[in-house]
């Protein structure tokens, strides 16, 4: 080490490196905690979420909970809804589906029909509880 001249190098500003280092070690320690604390309070916060959107899931009307049982008996979880029609429209307000396609189709008495697909969360909820 002293043949390249860092000996000294070292002995003149070690005080200087060693509070660089320390500041380094700190910020990286504060940067760990940081994303520790962010990682904690989303799975809080979605923790809380889930419960508020089950419970929403839970106190839907008959017909309702009518729907959401047709849609998970069909192969994509997808059913296609008339657009003026207004059966879907507070399902798809409190995000229990979602309107999967942009691209309406006719249906029978001038009806224009708009597929709508359950959220993911809904599906892995009557997969684990099938007496909904």
């Amino acid at each position: 080490m002293n043949w390249l001249g860092l000996l000294t190098f070292r002995e003149e500003y070690k005080t200087f490196i060693g509070a660089i280092w320390l500041l380094s070690i700190c910020i990286l320690l504060i940067i760990i905690i940081e994303k520790a604390v962010q990682f904690s309070t989303q799975r809080i916060k979605n923790s809380l979420r889930n419960k508020r959107m089950i419970k929403q899931l839970l106190n839907l009307q008959d017909y309702e909970k009518d729907i959401i049982r047709k849609m998970f008996k069909s192969d994509a979880y997808t059913m296609p809804f008339d657009m003026l029609a207004g059966k879907h429209a507070r399902l798809s307000e409190l995000g229990i589906i979602f309107q999967s396609s942009n691209l309406a189709l006719p249906g029978g008495r001038g009806a224009m029909l708009i597929a709508y697909t359950l959220q993911p969360w809904v599906t892995e909820y009557l997969n684990n509880n099938e007496d909904y």
